[in-house]
């Protein structure tokens, strides 16, 4: 049998794909990036969660899976993560928290101000060896990566071999063991343009040679330089299918979960970055009509038309057009908006 009958006849299950478009998938490894506190391990953490639970994560639809979450992290003191997770049990149910409580798994690996665990340490990677359950972990998670670093990250040898340590060990977990890497983008304005656009693959800090390691690479970006509740989230790679739109989330801080939110307008966002002056904010009831003038637009088309016209997002699109209902549209007997 030749080689292409035989990739042809190879069966792929849908449980296999975790997030649209295969971002992370069974088996692959996927990067989160974002600046140093802007809340990496606590998006992770809530995604081992909804994971575990089947709840959606981000606006995204999660199937539940009986495997393990393991998460190796080294800067997130104990109390904190406590905090999280008290503010988590609040929120699921006590048959959720039960599964929590069986399959997250957060080791233990440092004590006092220490923060790094250097896997250039062949004891260190005996350590965590032992700690890899095969029959169990379904996901492993090094949080951060230069924490784990072997060698110097700011070459491409160095991070390929750290890349290659993290592999080796997501290995000794169960077939079909996938990996997750929170890594650093640089700080400051500078920092921010490179999450977005033509250089959004190389958001991480230190040598590029992560994004080609990887086969999804989610970006997160802060909104607003006075609440760091908010952030953007950027497509940084997807290898293996259709890249996802931008969207904004914001933390809620009650349940500890971040959540869609619909305000975000990537367009306003990408130009306040650049500092360029936001041309499509306002949309007049007048520019509405002239949408509907030639061709009656059911609302979600008209919709359609309005972001695609104006670049916006769906909120600000709802906006315009209860703003111009009654003014400058109109429904007819169909249903359909027309001008007035």
């Amino acid at each position: 049998m030749s080689d292409i009958s035989d990739i042809m006849d190879e069966e792929f299950s849908p449980d296999d794909e975790y997030l649209p478009g295969n971002i992370f998938a069974k088996e692959q490894a996927l990067a989160i990036i974002g600046a140093p506190g802007i809340g990496k391990s606590l998006l992770l953490l809530q995604m081992a969660v909804c994971f575990l639970t089947g709840r959606p994560f981000l606006g995204w639809p999660i199937k539940k899976h009986e495997f393990s979450w393991l998460i190796f992290q080294t800067e997130n003191n104990r109390r904190r993560l406590q905090n999280t997770l008290k503010a988590y049990k609040q929120w699921l149910s006590a048959d959720e928290w039960k599964v929590i409580e069986e399959r997250l798994l957060m080791p233990k690996l440092v004590e006092g101000f220490n923060s790094s665990f250097y896997l250039s340490d062949e004891e260190n990677k005996r350590i965590l060896r032992q700690m890899i359950t095969p029959a169990q972990s379904g996901v492993i998670a090094f949080d951060p990566l230069a924490r784990f670093r072997v060698g110097n990250l700011s070459t491409s040898d160095g991070m390929d071999a750290t890349f290659n340590a993290f592999a080796e060990l997501a290995n000794c977990g169960m077939e079909g063991c996938s990996l997750i890497i929170l890594h650093h983008a640089l700080r400051g304005m500078e920092g921010i343009k490179r999450g977005f656009g033509f250089n959004r693959g190389s958001f991480g800090r230190d040598s590029g040679a992560l994004v080609g390691c990887v086969r999804g690479q989610i970006n997160l970006l802060p909104r607003d330089e006075e609440d760091n509740t908010k952030l953007a989230v950027i497509c940084g790679k997807g290898n293996n299918g259709e890249e996802f739109k931008a969207f904004g989330i914001k933390l809620n801080r009650d349940t500890m979960i971040y959540e869609v939110d619909p305000s975000f307008d990537y367009q306003a966002f990408k130009a306040t970055v650049a500092g360029e002056p936001v041309t499509h904010q306002k949309l007049t009831p007048k520019d509405v009509a002239l949408l509907v003038t030639d061709i009656p637009l059911t609302k979600k088309d008209l919709v359609s038309s309005i972001m695609e016209e104006r670049g916006c997002q769906k909120s600000n699109a709802y906006k315009a057009i209860l703003t111009a209902e009654g003014v400058s549209i109109k429904r007819n007997e169909h249903g359909l908006y027309i001008p007035i």
